[in-house]
């Protein structure tokens, strides 16, 4: 179990994340063991910081706001790109709205980088070697000297790691992202075993949990994490506005979408299985599945059951998009 206890050499004054709800960026500071000058940010980055929390607008002229931004480090996989991505990605445009500036290093190449839409000079590529491979740390140390990084904010189980090491390296407060359940996160029993343990050592350090959802929350709870360390921040993606259902074209067949990133816990058979009952009933709908798949070998799994249950003509899939 979780005890709670942070290494006293590692700081626990505050945390960024962002309040989903109305997807306004803020920051969350806790009770410190370490007196408030924890945070190696100087006056006029407190200043800031003290106006967010306080709910007031940052009132800066564009060079001191420059200067004065606090600087998190988000420390990410970066080899997909899907729900856990686009929170990223939101957080990467909108926290500068806020007086804080944002900056990402992908420790597993891939998609992130590519189509994140983010200011290239916003994004690094570290990559590890392996799951085991902790020389990227130094690197990581040198990133954060080099950024002026005040913040670390890790966002699964691997970089939760690697940002524990960093902290205690650079005496940095960070925290913690949870997308997900990690003894659930996939169909292989001993990677989510290692995975969780992996993150209950790491998680220890870090001065704020936050959950994308109460169920989450309730989780981390059973796990032992002090509920004072735990904050919830709803996923969210900007607003779009409404379909405009005068406008739309009439059609016989309805199209059904399935967005994710394809594995098996996100209930693509179970949409097949549906589909079954839905062609034997006669009944003109259709569906696409929209999103790259987590591995070559589900998506041969995916494909093999569309044929099987004899309905390519009613399944279509469309692949990763933007």
């Amino acid at each position: 179990m979780l005890t709670g206890q942070s290494n006293s050499s590692i700081p626990t004054s505050g945390c960024i994340t962002n309040d989903a709800t109305n997807l306004t960026p803020i920051v969350v500071t806790g009770q410190s063991t370490c007196q408030d000058a924890c945070l190696s940010i100087n006056d006029k980055s407190r200043q800031a910081v003290t106006a967010l929390v306080g709910g007031e607008p940052v009132q800066l002229d564009q060079a001191t706001r420059q200067q004065s931004q606090p600087r998190v480090l988000h420390v990410i996989n970066g080899q997909h790109f899907s729900g856990a991505e686009r929170v990223q990605q939101l957080l990467g445009r909108c926290l500068g709205e806020a007086g804080i500036t944002s900056h990402f290093v992908c420790v597993k190449p891939g998609k992130f980088p590519e189509v994140c839409g983010l200011d290239p000079q916003q994004v690094s590529v570290l990559p590890m070697l392996s799951r085991i491979d902790l020389r990227v740390i130094g690197r990581l140390v040198q990133l954060v000297r080099k950024q002026r990084i005040d913040i670390l904010h890790a966002h699964t189980p691997r970089t939760a790691l690697l940002t524990a090491l960093v902290a205690l390296r650079t005496g940095l407060p960070w925290c913690y992202h949870v997308h997900s359940p990690t003894a659930r996160d996939s169909t292989r029993g001993l990677i989510n075993r290692i995975n969780l343990w992996i993150e209950r050592i790491s998680v220890r350090s870090c001065t704020r949990l936050i959950t994308v959802s109460k169920s989450l929350r309730r989780e981390m709870l059973r796990l032992g994490v002090p509920r004072q360390r735990l904050f919830v921040a709803a996923n969210g993606v900007p607003a779009i506005d409404p379909i405009d259902a005068d406008k739309r074209l009439d059609q016989l067949t309805w199209n059904l979408g399935l967005i994710a990133l394809m594995r098996p816990r996100k209930g693509v058979e179970v949409a097949l299985d549906a589909m079954v009952e839905i062609k034997r009933r006669g009944l003109p709908i259709r569906l696409e599945l929209i999103g790259g798949f987590e591995t070559e070998e589900y998506r041969k799994q995916i494909l093999s059951q569309i044929l099987l249950l004899e309905l390519e003509d009613c399944v279509t899939l469309s692949g990763f998009t933007t």
